[in-house]
């Protein structure tokens, strides 16, 4: 899944793990002038301190 999240200064894919770095490599030599970070989701969500 992919989309072009606000103005279009970000541009977000939702994939597998293990197709991450596929994807990073793919879109780093496609859009060389753009950055690129594989994250990881967390499942945690917000955790706070009392």
């Amino acid at each position: 899944m992919s989309t072009l999240s606000g103005s279009g200064s970000t541009f977000f894919n939702l994939v597998y793990e293990k197709d991450a770095e596929k994807m990073a490599q793919a879109l780093q030599s496609k859009f060389p002038q753009f950055r690129v970070f594989t994250l990881a989701l967390d499942n945690s969500g917000v955790i706070t301190k009392n």
